[in-house]
């Protein structure tokens, strides 16, 4: 951002999300090429002279709850706007600071609302030590001079994003190999019907072992017949 600042006068940056007042801050200026350029940084917002809150990205929540049917939607629901004021800045006396007052969740929508998915969401508060609000004896006050320009940024969630072209992809997955499965090559018609025959052939020849009759042999004592010859003597002794 060009800015022809001198030490009375700098740029402040006012951030808005979703409608809601993040404050202001003076921009970093420094000076290059002849020129000053002024950049500036906001994650979080001060709700107290030790704590802050982060600015995160989020779901919104829907219920089917009716009577979140009469919940105003803010017209700024959905953006992020960035004020840029030429100012003068006067150091006064001590006063007591204004702080942020934000939602402690998340606001509730119906889901017939059609609002957007995404919002703005604050964090858990989050202790940060500012040596400047403890030990300041004046305080600053920027008096604006001129409005340079206003940003209003439309976010999206990144799915929609991704899906849009507008974000990169996510990156591709590594490709399993599948599992190797050995195949074993089907036989010639042939030789399976040749195994086939002879397969059969001797289920026919263990069927005819199984039906052949059993011969029963008849066990006989064979006895010799005593031959006596006319006038034989027999000895007894």
């Amino acid at each position: 951002m060009d800015s022809n600042s001198t030490r009375s006068r700098t740029i402040y940056g006012y951030v808005k999300v979703d409608g809601f007042s993040c404050g202001g801050y003076p921009l970093l200026l420094v000076r290059a090429g002849g020129r000053w350029l002024g950049t500036g940084h906001r994650d979080s917002v001060s709700v107290s002279p030790t704590t802050r809150r982060s600015l995160l990205f989020g779901q919104q929540q829907f219920t089917d709850d009716d009577r979140f049917l009469e919940t105003s939607i803010s017209p700024d629901l959905g953006t992020i706007c960035l004020e840029l004021d030429h100012v003068l800045v006067h150091r006064t006396l001590p006063m007591a600071r204004q702080y942020a007052v934000l939602p402690s969740t998340s606001q509730k929508l119906h889901e017939r609302s059609k609002a957007t998915g995404h919002s703005v969401q604050f964090g858990k508060e989050f202790t940060r030590y500012d040596p400047g609000m403890m030990m300041n004896v004046t305080n600053e006050v920027a008096e604006p001079l001129e409005r340079l320009a206003k940003f209003t940024f439309k976010y999206r969630s990144i799915d929609l994003l991704k899906a849009n072209g507008i974000a990169p992809p996510d990156p591709p997955r590594p490709v399993q190999r599948p599992v190797a499965i050995e195949v074993i090559p089907d036989e010639d018609e042939e030789v399976i019907a040749s195994k086939i025959k002879a397969l059969q052939d001797q289920l026919v020849a263990v069927r005819k072992k199984a039906q052949r009759p059993v011969t029963k042999v008849k066990k006989e004592i064979k006895v010799e017949k005593m031959v006596f010859l006319p006038g034989e003597v027999i000895d007894l002794t």
